[in-house]
């Protein structure tokens, strides 16, 4: 499935860029030791766009404003859920993130399945966190099957949001377009 994301209308368009920035957006996890019921609130570095992940709406001529800022939502929100997923993966790979468990091997196990757990579902219900972001709605990341042992993170959520400051016809990226920037992953 591809992200078209063409303004008023089935491409082909013209590529303008989209300022804006992902903004008060957090990852819940509830963190079980001995016992759930504690959840952890941690914030997600806020992206300024357009800079290394640029987002930007394909359009066709004449497209009303409010198409243009739609799209330019759209594709900001694209682009937060595949930041989304790779902030999973440098957190697999990165060893501070099983140190509160110590030497607890298990622990540490835990720790890694449930962070998998949550990158898979937000592979496979991509189009939905997408939604959840354009709609400003927290994104329910399931539970990770590990059960209420030390490591195990449950009830995991993504808290995205986008806010589109302007859009700039003037600077077009590409002369024809007929899709989004930022592109669902593969399979």
């Amino acid at each position: 499935m591809r992200h078209a994301a063409v303004a008023d209308g089935a491409g082909p368009g013209t590529l303008v860029r989209c300022e804006g920035q992902l903004a008060k957006s957090f990852f819940y996890y509830d963190q079980c030791k001995l016992a759930c019921g504690n959840p952890v609130k941690q914030p997600v570095e806020p992206v300024a766009f357009p800079a290394d992940d640029e987002v930007g709406a394909c359009c066709e001529a004449g497209a009303s404003a409010e198409a243009l800022a739609a799209t330019c939502k759209s594709d900001c929100a694209h682009g937060a859920c595949l930041g989304a997923l790779l902030r999973f993966d440098e957190l697999i790979a990165d060893p501070t993130t099983t140190a509160p468990c110590g030497g607890l091997a298990g622990c540490k196990a835990r720790v890694l399945q449930s962070l998998t757990h949550y990158k898979n579902f937000l592979a496979a219900n991509f189009a939905a966190c997408v939604q959840a972001v354009v709609a400003d709605q927290l994104f329910p990341l399931g539970e990770p099957p590990c059960g209420p042992f030390a490591g195990c993170l449950k009830t995991g959520s993504l808290e995205l949001h986008c806010e589109i400051s302007g859009v700039h016809h003037d600077v077009v990226l590409e002369p024809v377009c007929q899709q989004a920037l930022n592109q669902p992953p593969g399979p």
